[in-house]
């Protein structure tokens, strides 16, 4: 229980703390819809994928998540929920709110494109695709390999 209290911890200060972002040269955001997905599953048969709106220089929705291929959300696998706990690791629907919750309240703090992701979270390199897209005003889904 320590050791998943360490790592949580751990977790949620490179979490916050660990940006690598750029300030985004007209410091507004552009409105629009941008996401970003994989272009193939993973080996457990999911695919991540982002997406956030902009609108009045905020975020206004974000989410980040994984789909199988039935459309089902990673994040409301019940299944998914049930063996990543029993592994003693974060439950899909906990680490998603985290990730969504941490990159609103960053780029809605001070007008940045902060990744509060850490590089070598499988979601970073998704949303660098994402905000790239933003930057270009392309609302296009980012199709991203792996």
């Amino acid at each position: 229980m320590k050791r998943l209290l360490c790592v949580t911890i751990c977790f949620c200060v490179l979490l916050f703390c660990c940006s690598c972002g750029a300030k985004n040269s007209g410091s507004t955001l552009t409105n629009g819809t941008y996401s970003a997905e994989y272009a193939e599953f993973d080996t457990t048969g999911w695919k991540e994928y982002i997406t956030f709106t902009v609108e009045d220089n905020q975020v206004v929705s974000c989410e980040f998540d994984a789909k199988n291929n039935l459309n089902e959300k990673l994040s409301e696998n019940a299944a998914a929920a049930e063996a990543r706990q029993a592994a003693g690791m974060d439950t899909p629907d906990w680490y998603y709110t985290t990730l969504e919750e941490a990159f609103t309240k960053r780029i809605n703090q001070d007008g940045t494109i902060t990744q509060s992701i850490a590089k070598d979270n499988t979601l970073f390199p998704l949303l660098q695709s994402a905000i790239g897209a933003m930057q270009k005003k392309d609302t296009s889904t980012q199709i991203v390999a792996h």
